[in-house]
């Protein structure tokens, strides 16, 4: 089961960030490759023929649709976290996070008005932190 939680701490004033708004939005589509090898473009710079695709055509000749990602909603709490709970399953997630409304209500000034985050999840629970100061921030998988 895909799981997921996000903690975002105020690096400058050593506190956690309450009352940031935040999206997460997965898992998303999968892009081609630029050429049949997956290795970028082909020395003419023309798209080589793409192989035939694994994914049975329905009934007419298309192909069925890639389903549609799931966009959730969430603020951080007084801690700082969100528990975004069980998740559609693992693939590529894009987590978004309103820092500079979040600098504003503050009446501080930021560099970064948002950050936005692409996380690879799997099948067990991962933990994505953000330490932000106005002018800088990093991130790691947490435990």
């Amino acid at each position: 089961m895909t799981t997921a939680s996000t903690h975002v701490l105020d690096a400058a004033r050593g506190l956690p960030a309450a009352g940031m708004r935040a999206a997460l939005t997965g898992p998303l589509p999968v892009p081609p490759p630029d050429d049949a090898t997956g290795d970028g473009p082909s020395p003419d710079h023309e798209r080589a023929p793409r192989p035939p695709s694994d994914t049975a055509a329905e009934p007419g000749g298309s192909l069925p649709a890639a389903a549609e990602p799931e966009h959730r909603t969430a603020t951080t709490d007084d801690d700082g976290r969100i528990a975004w709970g069980d998740l559609p399953g693992p693939g590529t997630y894009t987590l978004e996070l309103a820092t500079g409304d979040w600098f504003a209500a503050q009446d501080r000034d930021t560099f970064y008005p948002r950050v936005v985050l692409e996380v690879a999840l799997g099948t067990a629970h991962t933990h994505v932190a953000l330490l932000l100061s106005p002018f800088a921030y990093t991130t790691y998988r947490g435990s």
